[in-house]
């Protein structure tokens, strides 16, 4: 495994694919460390900078960015795409715009990067996640509809709401209370399990829908009907949602990068099917009636399609640049680096130390 070390346990995978569209790689890196490492205060930077992010909307959906990014998962296309082979890319980007209008607040948020939840520390502890204990609230009130603002959380559903879901006391649409409700019975996997998933899997299709299907955590906090489909899947609306697929997209970094498939330019990633090879198996997929024909290609070169309303902003990037899987496939065109974190984190725990160096 081929990588640039930046220090000690910093490190960004390598790639040949050019600039990167912000010029942000060398300049201002979005360096994503472990969540559970941090400081309070630097957990605090993406708390309070998300806060900051909500408060300039004041209440208006029409004009608050965290729901227009929010949106795009809760929109009736995304079901489509977790069935697909876009799946990563698709929610990888979604991960880098809220990071970007997090930074696009100047000042000390300018170089902000996501942090990421290794979900896998919280294997064996699902019914006290420590993730809990960090500043994102915790379960929500089960006599009050499970709520999380100020139940678990300090924070008014009028700092932090949700246009969904409004059964709680107080709720008024859209302005709605933050819902959470701990299953009782989950499985998290553990880094040993994941490892093997990414060792085992050097292709991608066999790797990509092992992902999409193997776990996802953040059902851990799902645990009523109302928080689960066929009604809104709100889970985008929850402020750990986005240190998930931080994590999601280091899995997706690190398998890239110890297959050697980062060192492919993105020109001739035709040429290589075991790096990407287009998919999808979802019913929309197979019998193609209900969305538009160009929606449906996930080849190197489709534009991807981003429901809800985020494509409709002028600050995102998605306004004036589709996007490609080929695009999205080297992660340091986008500025973003991985922290490893400390000696016995995943990157240890997992095996893919020992397997990728």
């Amino acid at each position: 495994m081929k990588m640039m070390l930046l220090f000690a346990s910093i490190i960004t995978f390598k790639s040949i694919s050019g600039e990167d569209p912000l010029g942000e790689a060398t300049d201002c890196p979005r360096i994503r460390r472990p969540w559970h490492e941090l400081t309070q205060s630097e957990r605090d930077l993406y708390i309070n900078g998300l806060m900051a992010v909500r408060a300039k909307s004041s209440g208006d959906q029409d004009i608050d960015e965290f729901i227009a990014i929010a949106s795009v998962h809760e929109d009736e296309f995304a079901p489509v795409t977790h069935k697909a082979s876009n799946y990563l890319y698709w929610h990888g980007y979604l991960t880098w715009e809220l990071e970007n209008r997090i930074r696009a607040l100047g000042g000390e948020y300018s170089c902000f990067g996501m942090p990421y939840w290794d979900f896998t520390i919280e294997a064996g502890r699902e019914q006290t996640p420590s993730i809990f204990s960090t500043g994102l609230g915790g379960n929500g009130d089960a006599d009050n509809y499970y709520t999380v603002n100020e139940y678990s959380w300090p924070y008014t559903t009028e700092e932090f709401w949700v246009p969904f879901n409004c059964f709680a006391q107080n709720d008024n649409y859209p302005v709605c209370s933050l819902k959470r409700a701990l299953r009782d019975n989950f499985d998290m996997p553990t880094a040993q399990e994941i490892g093997r998933g990414i060792i085992n899997n050097p292709d991608f299709t066999q790797f990509a829908k092992w992902y999409a299907t193997g776990y996802n955590p953040v059902h851990l906090f799902t645990n009523v009907d109302f928080l689960q489909s066929p009604n809104p899947v709100t889970t985008s609306y929850d402020p750990i949602w986005y240190l998930f697929h931080s994590m999601v997209q280091y899995h997706q970094a690190i398998w890239t990068d110890c297959y050697d498939y980062d060192e492919i330019d993105p020109a001739d990633l035709d040429n290589h099917p075991s790096a990407y090879k287009p998919y999808c198996v979802h019913g929309s997929c197979i019998h193609p009636s209900k969305f538009p024909t160009e929606w449906m290609g996930m080849g190197l070169d489709d534009v991807m399609h981003f429901g809800g309303t985020l494509q409709d902003k002028e600050w995102s990037y998605i306004h004036d640049n589709p996007l490609t899987v080929r695009e999205l496939y080297h992660l340091p065109r986008w500025g973003i680096v991985y922290d490893l974190g400390k000696e016995q984190g995943f990157y240890q725990k997992s095996g893919l130390k020992d397997f990728c160096d």
